[in-house]
């Protein structure tokens, strides 16, 4: 979720970087993504880490949810979700 949240603010804040403080495009792409970097890495490897232990752990709780967390966890990794 933090992945499709942070892409409207990396484009937003490139926007605003040429448009008001009148940098070039790659100046202010790269000075957005320098800034939205940090928040989207640390949303999605949070994500990644809390499912991880439901797929890879076993447990009564892990059984049931374990294909959801596995589809959700390759969404988030780029992986493709059918094993």
């Amino acid at each position: 979720m933090g992945t499709i949240v942070n892409s409207p603010t990396l484009v937003d804040r490139a926007v605003q970087n040429v448009s008001e403080a009148g940098m070039a495009a790659i100046e202010a792409i790269s000075e957005a993504v320098e800034i939205c970097l940090r928040p989207t890495a640390m949303s999605t490897l949070t994500a990644l880490f809390g499912l991880a232990s439901f797929v890879f752990l076993p447990g009564a709780g892990t059984k049931l949810y374990r294909g959801v967390d596995l589809i959700v966890m390759s969404g988030f990794s780029g992986l493709p979700s059918s094993h």
